[in-house]
């Protein structure tokens, strides 16, 4: 896989916070984020009642894992010969702003600020 250039960095980052500011956060069925507390609750609940530090190591690197192969993927798919690059910063900015709520946060900053 070859890295984007920081033109396309750029306009991936700008695409995100610009989908996050229009619809803030997605339907939890397509959410990253939601995604990964399901796999902790999952891990967490089979969780054996020994051997605590030892399995938490292992939830870590489950996590992680999955993490790193959800962002492996993004990139592998938005990297496919023939995807039009259009869909390409799409994929890629719909997965980074999920990792940063602006609009979600935006309200109780407001509130505060009242």
């Amino acid at each position: 896989m070859i890295m984007p250039d920081s033109d396309h960095l750029a306009m991936v980052l700008l695409l995100a916070i610009t989908i996050d500011l229009i619809f803030g956060e997605p339907p939890a069925a397509v959410h990253p984020v939601v995604w990964m507390g399901k796999l902790i609750n999952f891990l967490k609940n089979i969780a054996p009642k020994i051997h605590r530090k030892f399995y938490g190591f292992i939830m870590v690197l489950c996590c992680v894992f999955f993490a790193a192969s959800l962002g492996y993927f993004v990139l592998y798919i938005a990297a496919l010969p023939g995807m039009p690059r259009i869909l390409a910063l799409l994929i890629e900015a719909y997965f980074l702003k999920a990792t940063y709520a602006i609009k979600c946060l935006l309200s109780p900053a407001r509130e505060i600020y009242k």
